[in-house]
């Protein structure tokens, strides 16, 4: 392991903080389910060492008295506190995908987590210590200079960008942490920001057909708060239109000459002297055009009034164009003028029926981006964290779900696993007549007679092993698959010869007998680890010039792996 005295210098953003002491905002970068440890500071004599004032001591910190710390010291160790003491979907500041409206991400998931440290590079297990890119490099040089077995502070599957709001008003104690792929690395090997991480952009635009990278969060974060609220109004639009269109009673005004209704004699003696055959009347209709359906309306031509941003926004798929269409179609009563009274009426009435949470979260959506307040953090209370925060996990595998009902000729089942709605299980008890042992198998591939299970996992081949095995050999039990894969993100060697490597594959054979591991008996089930390159360097070991070329050199890499497991059922 190379020498942390010998590290080179990095640039503004690194995995650690320059002083917590010092006033002005402190830029953290980190990788999902990696350490976040001590700093790097320049010595008298030039030098670069460790040294201790870094996120894990600001946990340390977390039972000092307030008075025997400074403001960015306080700031930074509520900040902490916050991140690792509050479950993310607790925190309201947050926009954690995918909470709502697809509530995926467990009650008690926290964004850091305490660990026991210990040096280890990932891709190590199963004797491979080939470096694949995910190494925790944090790690690694806090282990070089400390005791294995400390408690440490890391973060989890979640990836993101989180601000802090310090209490004082001279702006000390101002935190920033950007949370990205492990799978994502510059040249050096170190995090990139989330704004610069082209693997977990390319995933959120394929899954939630959202850019992040077209979201400023380095120079003005405040306008891409409001960006990103908006980018995420057509996948919150849709949630909401899968449960119907929204229906509640409303009392509409009518004047004309058949009257069916409470007459509104005020107004009729107002508006129909002298009299000529007409009405005034209202009456309750249970009508779709309703205070709910009129603000998002609204909200849409908010955005539509954006130019090409919103044009962007609102077609970003077939999926927005529909639901958009649908919203024009049942607001005829929509008028440009009764905006602020459409969001008054919504913010005193919210959306009650359980039914309907999905309409609640949109209308909660809708009045943020027509407030135009965005993640704001002025508009939050003091020591409060907002930001934005994906789940890696579920990203890969919604992910890998669009890559494989790309097959042809194969019928892909994707159980919704957190769903929690068991439609398979391992065993049936006859005695009781109940079916016991529920599954949740993230994939089943069909081809004819052919059944095959896939297991979408979000970390590096040499980390899949021990219950991940068991797992998927349970499942092909189950549904009599003689084959079973792992498709996880893969990352080549920067100097090796397989940077142009599209796939990955190593095929594990299920030994049989009971005389032992006789490598000899062999039964016909395999797992297969297929690895899917995500990396940003060409099949010339060139680095992509930019994120389309990334984008193109991505469908390449989708394509040889719909080969490869449409060759892998043709030989089931």
């Amino acid at each position: 392991m190379e020498n942390p005295d010998n590290e080179a210098r990095f640039s503004t953003w690194l995995p650690y903080v320059e002083d917590p002491a010092q006033p002005g905002q402190i830029n953290y970068l980190a990788t999902d389910n990696t350490s976040l440890l001590w700093f790097l500071a320049s010595g008298g004599d030039g030098s670069v060492r460790l040294a201790d004032h870094g996120l894990s001591r600001a946990y340390e910190l977390a039972e000092s008295s307030k008075d025997s710390l400074t403001g960015g010291q306080r700031a930074l160790r509520n900040f902490i506190n916050t991140l690792a003491e509050i479950p993310a979907v607790g925190q309201s500041n947050l926009l954690v995908f995918s909470r709502e409206p697809v509530r995926d991400i467990a009650d008690d998931q926290y964004i850091l987590a305490e660990r026991r440290l210990k040096e280890q590079v990932a891709g190590d297990n199963d004797g491979d210590s080939a470096d694949d890119g995910t190494r925790d490099i944090q790690a690694e040089h806090a282990a070089a200079g400390k005791p294995a077995g400390r408690y440490v502070v890391c973060t989890t599957n979640l990836a993101g960008i989180l601000h802090n709001r310090p209490q004082s008003g001279n702006g000390d104690g101002q935190i920033q942490l950007s949370i990205s792929s492990r799978f994502s690395k510059n040249t050096d090997g170190h995090p990139v920001p989330l704004w610069e991480d082209q693997f977990l952009a390319y995933m959120v635009e394929r899954v939630l057909h959202i850019n992040l990278l077209h979201l400023d969060f380095n120079s003005n974060p405040e306008d891409a708060w409001k960006q990103l609220l908006i980018w995420m109004f057509p996948l919150y639009l849709h949630a909401a239109l899968g449960k119907g269109i929204y229906r509640k009673y409303v009392r509409h005004e009518y004047n004309n000459s058949h009257p069916r209704g409470r007459i509104d004699v005020a107004r009729h003696v107002r508006e129909n002297t002298p009299f000529l055959g007409n009405v005034a009347y209202s009456r309750r209709e249970y009508d779709a055009d309703n205070p709910v359906t009129e603000l998002i309306r609204h909200t849409v031509e908010y955005i539509a009034g954006k130019g090409q941003f919103g044009a962007n926004v609102l077609g970003s798929s077939p999926m927005a164009i529909n639901d958009v269409r649908m919203i024009r179609q049942i607001t005829p009563r929509y008028a440009p003028y009764d905006c602020q009274a459409v969001v008054s009426e919504n913010i005193r009435r919210p959306v009650q029926h359980a039914y309907y949470q999905e309409y609640l979260a949109l209308q909660h959506l809708c009045i943020e981006i027509l407030g135009g307040r965005g993640l704001n953090p002025k508009k939050t209370p003091d020591d409060s964290v907002h930001g934005v925060l994906f789940d890696c996990a579920w990203l890969w595998e919604e992910y890998m779900n669009q890559v494989l009902q790309g097959i042809i000729d194969c019928n892909v089942i994707h159980p919704r696993n957190k769903e929690d709605k068991a439609n398979y299980h391992l065993l049936y008890n006859s005695a009781s007549g109940r079916m016991n042992g529920a599954i949740y198998p993230d994939f089943l591939l069909e081809h004819g007679d052919a059944v095959m299970v896939a297991d979408a996992k979000y970390k590096p081949e040499g980390n899949i092993l021990g219950g991940d095995y068991s797992q998927v050999l349970a499942y092909m039990m189950r549904f009599e698959a003689a084959t079973g894969l792992y498709l996880h993100p893969y990352v080549p060697r920067s100097t090796g010869s397989d940077t142009g490597t599209a796939i990955s594959e190593t095929t594990l054979h299920v030994p049989s007998g009971i005389n032992g591991d006789d490598r000899t008996q062999l039964q016909k089930k395999q797992l297969s680890k297929i690895g899917l390159n995500v990396s940003i360097w060409d099949a010339n070991g060139n680095e992509v010039p930019d994120y389309a070329s990334y984008c193109e050199l991505m469908l390449e890499r989708e394509q040889e792996l719909q080969s490869r497991v449409t060759a892998r059922l043709g030989s089931v």
